[in-house]
């Protein structure tokens, strides 16, 4: 717990001092191997224990702290009642930033326990996926080795998700699968919206993002269930510790299809289309459609 309470603490703006010296504290100690481009802009950092070729676990490290606020570090508050983390000062009006520390907090704790698998830190997954984006043009060989990745990213207690804005990126059947040997009540949720493992998924067969328990993210009203999410942790140390049997079923070579909402028909929709769109899920999908201009702009 004081682990994912000092990594709250850290304001990280993508490429940020703040961003830097959370990497600098929680990810580098890891030794992990570096994906950079030419320029050697770093998009992401892996880890891997030995045991398991093919899966891949992620999270990111950015966040969408305000960068008008100069200071890298922050204070939160905890409820102990609820065991739930806050925003100590709302009227600041920054977030927690749980999304994405609490998923960097279980990779680090996984790996820590030696969980087998390969584990990726992306960065950038607020601007729109730039890190993820850079890896599924420039390691499609590497990528083409896994069957599954889970991202932990996803707000809420009780998600596996089906669909995002790419599509759908896993299977009913992984969900359910991986929901079964989690054994917390998940269920597969065809209502995601975007993190980088949509990214991957025209080359990775099954991939999902799970909720890790935090709530009105982006905004000062942010939470983090951290019962839940220390069950969550523990539930994967315990079940990946030996890799599970999970169905596969999704094949990526398919064209993408999405019941949802595609971000291809955003220009012809009308607005009554619109309406089970979050506020988050709007600014994700112009995230995405604009990801090269928003990585090229100055802020």
């Amino acid at each position: 717990m004081n682990i994912l309470a000092e990594m709250l603490t850290y304001r990280r703006a993508h490429d940020s001092a703040g961003e830097a010296e959370f990497i600098d504290r929680f990810i580098l100690p890891l030794d992990p191997s570096i994906i950079a481009d030419k320029q050697g802009t770093v998009h992401a950092y892996t880890v891997t224990v030995p045991g398991n070729k093919r899966a891949l676990f992620a999270a990111h490290t950015d966040s969408v702290h305000n960068r008008q606020l100069p200071a890298t570090r922050q204070t939160i508050g905890f409820d102990t009642t609820r065991q739930e983390f806050f925003v100590n000062n709302p009227k600041q009006r920054d977030c927690l930033g749980a999304d994405d520390a609490a998923g960097v907090y279980v990779l680090t704790e996984m790996i820590a326990a030696q969980v087998p698998g390969t584990y990726m830190f992306f960065r950038g997954e607020e601007r729109g996926g730039i890190g993820s984006d850079y890896v599924s043009r420039h390691c499609m060989e590497w990528l083409n080795e896994f069957n599954y990745a889970i991202q932990f990213d996803r707000r809420g207690t009780s998600s596996i998700i089906t669909q995002m804005m790419v599509g759908r990126t896993c299977s009913d059947a992984f969900a359910r699968s991986l929901a079964d040997v989690l054994g917390m009540g998940h269920k597969p949720d065809p209502t995601g919206s975007f993190t980088d493992t949509a990214n991957l998924s025209a080359i990775i067969p099954e991939c999902t993002n799970i909720s890790i328990g935090y709530e009105n993210e982006h905004s000062q009203y942010e939470t983090l269930d951290a019962g839940y999410l220390l069950a969550l942790t523990a539930a994967m140390i315990a079940k990946f510790k030996t890799p599970p049997v999970l169905t596969l079923e999704r094949d990526p070579d398919q064209p993408a299809t999405f019941d949802y909402v595609s971000l291809l028909d955003l220009d012809d929709m009308e607005i009554a289309d619109l309406v089970e769109f979050s506020d988050n899920d709007m600014l994700t999908a112009i995230l995405i459609a604009a990801r090269e201009e928003i990585a090229n702009a100055s802020f």
